[in-house]
């Protein structure tokens, strides 16, 4: 039997899709797959933990998902084939995911086109610096071509727990309260939501949202969230199909990208005439 271990980024993303749908698909087709015991985060997003913890785990194949580039360049030195699904590509390797590229500059353009000036995006800490990743490199670059000043809340520092991500959202808007935020996984959308409602903040009367990602739950959100939008079952048909290459002794090293759309919803509209703070809110953090 043909083994093949998955290592997440987050623990609880066995739950989600397209995760848990590519275990179930890859296992019905008669492959042993099964999440690894650590997920990266667990080992610290450490290459070299992860190296140790991959050699320990016995297997014929990975599936690693959201890697970094120092990750990814460490499995692409390996002799096992492995897959990367989403994550900073490198060369070498099998590897598909989608390009958020296009949805972020028409969501840019229509932001910029209704007024917004002060514009914040969510961003883990790895692609945050010291080199920006793809994405943020394209908010800085788009701010800068528009003559927008890119302050330290462009890219806020925040501490990756609930807590953390709250106390982050409550300092923005006690400082210079964002107009519009860019969040890159939907878990921090709903996060930002209930935030939002219990300092009685209206989006997007008060501040506009848009997530550089996909959930189903976006179409039943009141307003829709405005969303980058990309199927994630190509994700695990490109899976199914790397399998079955790897496990025959094929070798396959194609990256597919898939261009994800803008899908505007109902979160993004002009920025408020008043910036919203204590004094017209009563709200005390």
């Amino acid at each position: 039997m043909f083994r093949i271990k998955i290592l997440l980024y987050e623990a609880d993303e066995r739950f989600q899709s397209p995760e848990a749908e590519l275990q179930l698909a890859l296992q019905q087709l008669g492959f042993v797959a099964e999440f690894a015991d650590r997920s990266q985060q667990d080992l610290g997003l450490d290459p070299e933990r992860i190296a140790e913890f991959v050699n320990a785990t016995p297997c014929d194949a990975w599936i690693v998902f959201a890697a970094s580039r120092g990750i990814l360049r460490w499995f692409a030195k390996q002799p096992f084939p492995f897959l990367a699904v989403f994550g900073n590509f490198v060369n070498g390797h099998a590897g598909i995911g989608p390009s958020h590229q296009q949805a972020l500059e028409a969501c840019l353009g229509e932001l910029i086109r209704l007024g917004h000036q002060n514009i914040s995006m969510f961003a883990r800490k790895e692609r945050r610096g010291p080199v920006p990743g793809p994405v943020e490199q394209l908010l800085i670059q788009t701010l800068e071509k528009e003559e927008i000043p890119i302050k330290d809340d462009t890219l806020p520092e925040w501490e990756e727990s609930l807590s953390g991500f709250r106390a982050c959202l409550a300092s923005l808007f006690e400082r210079d309260p964002p107009s519009a935020i860019i969040f890159q996984e939907p878990e921090l959308v709903m996060a930002a939501q209930q935030f939002f409602a219990s300092q009685g903040l209206k989006i997007p009367e008060n501040v506009s949202l848009f997530c550089c990602d996909y959930d189903p739950r976006f179409e039943w959100s009141v307003p829709t969230i405005a969303h980058s939008k990309w199927d994630y079952k190509e994700v695990v048909q490109r899976a199914l199909a790397w399998a079955r290459n790897v496990s025959s002794g094929k070798t396959d090293e194609e990256v597919t990208i898939m261009v994800a759309q803008f899908v505007p919803g109902g979160t993004i509209a002009p920025p408020p005439s008043d910036k919203w703070n204590r004094e017209t809110t009563g709200k005390v953090w």
